[in-house]
This record gives structure tokens, sequence and C-alpha cells, in this order.
């Protein structure tokens, strides 16, 4: 192998291999994201499908999902698995400690037909007015939402008005992520 030396005006003669490894590495020290950063960096501002879902539920009855988006500037998505531990305590959680204005919140229960999900939770939490479910039987949440990670998808994400995804995580995860929620639609309803 030849070594290249180059010279550099006014400093000392350095290896040209040795520039393009150093050249190398300052470029890929700067793309070193990590990888939960980059997928929450790559995600935000995607476009969620919801038009699958006519209308979600409340110990009431049945609501339009397109009236509910016309009251609620944002909306929380929760995806939750049917016969999942944690998954009902996430659903307690946020019916306990969720309280902001302009935000609406969907359950969206995978595997669920609603008879068994009333049966087991709605009827045994109190449900706020701005909280809904929907049961997703065959799980067309995911499928219509294939180009978004299972990881994403699988979070809570907020949505705004075009369904376009604005943060992913629960506000209860982080004190970070509860002041986005809060920044983000803890304001009064514009609709109001």
């Amino acid at each position: 192998m030849k070594l290249i030396l180059i010279h550099i005006p006014g400093s000392v003669c350095v290896p040209k291999l040795l520039c393009c490894c150093i050249l190398l590495f300052l470029v890929f020290a700067c793309n070193n994201i990590p990888y939960k950063d980059r997928l929450l960096r790559d995600n935000i501002d995607k476009e969620v499908c919801l038009d699958f879902i006519d209308y979600v539920y409340q110990k009431e009855g049945q609501y339009s999902l397109k009236q509910i988006r016309l009251n609620y500037d944002f909306l929380a998505i929760v995806f939750l698995q049917l016969d999942c531990n944690s998954c009902y305590e996430k659903y307690r959680k946020w019916n306990e400690l969720f309280k902001e204005t302009n935000c609406a919140v969907l359950f969206v229960v995978g595997g669920a037909n609603m008879g068994k999900f009333k049966k087991e939770f709605v009827s045994s939490v109190e449900i706020k007015p701005n909280t809904y479910v929907f049961p997703d039987e065959h799980l067309e949440y995911l499928k219509q939402n294939i180009k978004i990670p299972w990881k994403v998808i699988n979070s809570t994400i907020l949505i705004d008005e075009r369904n376009n995804i604005k943060i992913i995580g629960s506000p209860f995860g982080s004190a970070k992520i509860a002041t986005l929620y809060h920044e983000i639609c803890g304001g009064v309803n514009a609709h109001n």
C-alpha cells in the first residue's frame, strides 16, 4: 500500500488516509442518533388513519368519531390489547389522571368485542366525558397504519385535527411528555 502525503501550507505533512478517516469519523459521529430519538423524529407529523372508525363508545352509548373530532382539537389514542393486565392499568390511569380540556382520549382496544370490554372495564371505571372506546375486533387500527412502526402505533400518540402525530408517549410516563401534553392541549377548547 502506497501512503500519499499531503501538505497543508504552514503545517506538518499529514497522511491522506488519516485525513479521510478523521473526516469519515466526523460525518458518522454527527449521525449517531439513538434509535429511540430517531424513531420519534421520523414519525412526528405522520398521518394516522382513522377512516375505518365510524362510531366510538362510552357508557351511555355510541358517538360519531367525526362529531367528536369537531369538538376537540386533539385526540390522544391509547392502543390496548384485550386480556392485557398492564393495558387495563393504563386505561384506569388515563381515566383517573387525564384532565386536559382540548383533547379527547380514544382507547382502541385490539381484539375486543364491546360486550366483553364493557363488562370487564367500562362498567368498573368512571369514564370522563372526553373519553371514548373503539373495540377493534379485527385489529384494523394496526392494519390501516402499517407504515407507522409498531413501537409508535402501540404507544400512546397525540394527533391533531388533521390526524398528524404531535406527541408519541404517555403523559404519565415522564414529566417532559406531561409538559408537552399540557402545552399542546391543556388550553381552552377552541371549538367552545
